[in-house]
């Protein structure tokens, strides 16, 4: 089918292996992110309970307000490593499903091609 103005865009064929590696790395530093932000919102709480202690409680509230946008930010790659996850799997099982289906196709043949030289 024709665009308005040329040719219709192909989409590349894409790679499995190489977008399960993609896939893979990009948990990677979803998880590394997660752990530096952890580790944030445990400086953020000490620092709130070391200024309450000297009295600053508004230098106390702020360091929460800081420690809750943290704790937003941490929920939010939870979210994506979730579905990062879901869908690490979900290209699993397809490929594997694929390949058991080529597998099954090769043997049919096989056996059709034996039958015929019978």
């Amino acid at each position: 089918m024709m665009n308005l103005f040329g040719r219709a865009k192909q989409q590349p064929k894409s790679d499995t292996p190489q977008v399960l590696k993609n896939m893979r790395d990009q948990l990677n530093v979803l998880e590394k992110r997660q752990q530096y932000i952890e580790k944030k919102m445990l400086e953020e709480v000490n620092r709130a309970r070391k200024l309450v202690k000297s009295n600053n409680r508004k230098g106390a509230i702020l360091c929460l307000k800081r420690k809750r946008m943290l704790d937003k930010q941490a929920q939010q790659i939870m979210g994506a490593i979730m579905t990062i996850e879901t869908q690490l799997m979900t290209i699993e099982g397809h490929t594997t499903n694929l390949l058991a289906m080529q597998s099954m196709r090769m043997a049919t043949n096989t056996l059709r091609d034996l039958n015929n030289g019978m």
